[in-house]
């Protein structure tokens, strides 16, 4: 019965109704004829019926001699169907392409990124992986997840473990970096403690080694203050000195900037778009030469993930070189932030006794100048060797 109804709906059938004259003698007129009829009933007088395309065009002469008048009630079936569409062919046939373009598109790549790198910059792999052939528009059957593992790992001994994964149009390189171990103090290997700056001692104490100088003393850089050598009585002991040894120093930095600077001006900027589609990249626009080039793309994005749909904007710029004159304001700020970087390396983790900062204006230039008396560790650990002779040699 189902395969009888997929028949009638491919060939097309229609429904009609009859009326007036003599509806038994019009059923067998139709046998007759070879007009097949189903679906007969009475309806208020009314004969109704369907058949199909070709049988009602032959209906008329079994009509006429049974005196029955009929007309159409309803057209069901493919053939009408498609005649009731034909004037949207373009519809139709853009439906198919899209069918056949998403279908391609399954097949592709369209998404590439990078999970788990730390120390690796992403760019960095993501030009890596290209170069190994994943990338968007690649067929997910043309990637060698495997090969690509191995040869990212040659690249980087940094990576301990990896792993491409391809899900759908999406492909995900995972990996892992190896932990380097914390850096080992070394307490075995003989060193002495030397001065790292000029000062005088004020608080000293050695935790290991012998002490060669006191508080009170006064020391440049370099001079020793706790040997690791222990002299006894028959030989010369070797140890890993250490102490701290607290000394007022002074320090003094200034931060010098021109009150008239070469700067660089932009001088001339195009930007040039273009479009990426699936894989095609159509520019609008030739690229230009110039100092500085940068890249930025905006991909369109469905449920978080990027389709290969979107606009690729490249900015081409050149440069010139002019005296730009900053003015004292300027000039002012430029030197407060160099030198509050070297008041950061310098000074910021000691005891600071006493400061004198002074600033100088003169036509060429903005001078900020300091000099601070601190009291600081100045311990500073040296490792030296022993010959066969046990000679002391300084490895610095």
């Amino acid at each position: 019965m189902i395969f009888i109804r997929l028949i009638r709906f491919l060939l097309g059938y229609v429904c009609f109704e009859a009326s007036g004259g003599f509806p038994e003698r019009f059923i067998n007129l139709c046998a007759n004829n070879g007009v097949p009829l189903w679906d007969v009933r009475n309806a208020g007088g009314k004969l109704r019926a369907s058949t199909t395309i070709k049988g009602y065009k032959k209906i008329r002469k079994p009509a006429k001699k049974s005196g029955m008048l009929p007309h159409l009630t309803g057209k069901n079936g493919l053939p009408f169907i498609i005649h009731l569409y034909k004037m949207r062919v373009g519809l139709a046939v853009g439906a198919v392409a899209a069918v056949i373009l998403l279908s391609l598109m399954s097949l592709m790549v369209w998404n590439v990124e990078v999970v788990g790198n730390e120390k690796i910059p992403t760019e960095t792999i993501l030009q890596e992986l290209e170069s190994l052939g994943v990338k968007r528009g690649v067929l997910r059957s043309n990637i060698d997840a495997k090969f690509v593992e191995k040869e990212m790992m040659k690249l980087h001994d940094t990576i301990v473990w990896s792993a491409l994964n391809i899900l759908s149009s999406s492909a995900s390189f995972d990996m892992r970096e190896r932990m380097e171990p914390p850096e080992m103090l070394d307490v075995d290997s003989p060193c002495n403690v030397i001065a790292a700056h000029d000062g005088e001692i004020v608080r000293m104490e050695a935790y290991r080694g012998r002490a060669v100088t006191g508080v009170g003393s006064a020391v440049v850089k370099g001079d020793l203050l706790i040997s690791g050598v222990i002299q006894t009585k028959y030989h010369n002991q070797y140890a890993h000195a250490k102490g701290s040894v607290i000394a007022r120093t002074t320090h003094k930095f200034s931060s010098e900037t021109p009150l008239i600077m070469n700067a660089k001006t932009v001088s001339y900027e195009k930007i040039r778009s273009i479009i990426y589609l699936f894989g095609i990249k159509i520019p609008l626009g030739l690229s230009e030469e110039a100092d500085e080039y940068t890249k930025s793309e905006k991909m369109l994005d469905m449920n978080g993930k990027a389709l290969p749909i979107g606009i690729i904007r490249e900015r081409f710029t050149k440069f010139s070189e002019s005296s730009v004159e900053i003015g004292e304001t300027k000039a002012s700020l430029i030197s407060m932030l160099k030198y509050f970087e070297e008041y950061e390396n310098s000074v910021s983790h000691t005891h600071i006794i006493s400061e004198s900062v002074k600033k100088e204006v003169s036509a060429e230039k903005y001078l900020l100048s300091g000099e601070y008396k601190v009291e600081e560790d100045i311990a500073e650990e040296q490792y030296f060797e022993i010959n066969e002779n046990e000679t002391i040699i300084n490895t610095e």
